[in-house]
């Protein structure tokens, strides 16, 4: 068997690694590597035989509980805030199921919500153009808002939780 000359090799969310080695032209046979969570975070590599240095190296973090939300916004016509679930050193903790109040204040309407997850079955357009609820799901969530017409000024949007302090962002409309 000789090895791939690209290197194969995937880290898949289960800790878990694969790397297929190559038999003849278009046969592979693919082992099975898993390694456990480390505290700070696990290293895996593949070695190249050919050059002795590692040919693809691939870190999987470790996180601890929620500890804050973090909101962002892109600059465009509507915004897209994204909420983020963070442990205390600032890594996305992705297993994380948490629900989230959303409000916004000033010239500001949310127009829709999304979390990924497909059983969800949260209406992605809230009801109240000012208040929303939604659960983060894998430690993502996204709100959608809009200024309204012809009105200027400063608003903002805060997200809230059980398990965090309260999160606010400031936003200006023209």
């Amino acid at each position: 068997m000789k090895k791939l000359s690209f290197g194969l090799l995937f880290i898949l969310a289960a800790s878990s690694a694969f790397a297929a080695t190559q038999r003849e032209s278009f046969d592979y046979d693919w082992k099975f590597a898993r390694f456990g969570q480390l505290p700070g975070g696990s290293v895996l590599t593949e070695p190249d035989t050919r050059e002795n240095k590692p040919l693809a190296t691939a870190k999987q973090m470790t996180t601890d509980a929620v500890a804050t939300l973090e909101v962002t916004a892109d600059r465009s016509d509507l915004s897209y805030l994204t909420i983020r679930a963070l442990d205390k050193d600032g890594h996305l903790v992705p297993r994380t199921r948490l629900p989230v109040a959303i409000t916004a204040t000033g010239p500001i309407d949310i127009l829709g919500i999304y979390n990924g997850d497909p059983t969800d079955h949260t209406p992605m357009k809230p009801a109240d153009p000012v208040k929303a609820s939604i659960q983060v799901c894998n430690g993502l969530a996204q709100i959608v808002i809009r200024s309204r017409r012809h009105q200027a000024g400063c608003g903002s949007v805060s997200v809230t939780s059980t398990q965090t302090k309260p999160t606010q962002v400031n936003i200006t409309t023209l």
